[in-house]
């Protein structure tokens, strides 16, 4: 299905499938890929639009500018899976781990004596709460590639289309290396 996707249609139906999904508290939360795009296009018209012309006033701000919201955008990326990483892991252990040591010692318990439908009812519990849980860390999985990939293609982008004496992929591939999403 992706095959023949741009990448931007691909982070916004990324973004459309949190809402679909009940993954809301991340769906505004993906990297601005539409406006870093933007960004990269009024830096290259400022080089080119000029019959060739550079006015380092204008775009020497422009170029501080991206590069300043792209390592927002990977702070922000950051925060938000640091965040929800670490309620995923409260969860795990304060609530959902308790429960299951108590189903199962249960079970230990009663070995010999036939389950009663409350216990059934209660480790089904467990079971599907441990499954929403796996799908909400695969989900911050998801969330992680995309905006990982999206942070080095809007980088190369960047040097591809600016020929700048700074590549920003370089800068890009510096800061990514001990953040909470790429480790």
């Amino acid at each position: 299905m992706f095959a023949r996707m741009k990448f931007g249609q691909r982070i916004r139906l990324e973004e459309a499938a949190c809402l679909v999904n009940h993954r809301i508290d991340i769906a505004d939360q993906f990297i601005n890929y539409k406006a870093l795009k933007r960004l990269v296009r009024c830096i290259r018209h400022c080089i080119t639009g000029d019959q060739g012309n550079q006015n380092h006033a204008t775009i020497d701000p422009l170029e501080e500018n991206f590069k300043s919201t792209v390592m927002n955008e990977i702070r922000k990326i950051d925060r938000v899976f640091f965040k929800t990483e670490r309620e995923c892991w409260n969860y795990f252990f304060i609530e959902l781990y308790p429960r299951y040591l108590e189903v199962t010692r249960y079970s230990q318990e009663r070995n010999s004596v036939p389950e009663l439908p409350a216990h059934r009812a209660a480790l089904a519990t467990v079971q599907s709460d441990l499954t929403l849980l796996i799908e909400r860390l695969n989900n911050m999985r998801r969330y992680a590639l995309i905006n990982t990939i999206a942070v080095m293609k809007i980088s190369k982008k960047h040097d591809k289309h600016i020929p700048s004496s700074q590549l920003m992929q370089t800068a890009v591939m510096a800061a990514l290396p001990g953040r909470s999403f790429f480790d």
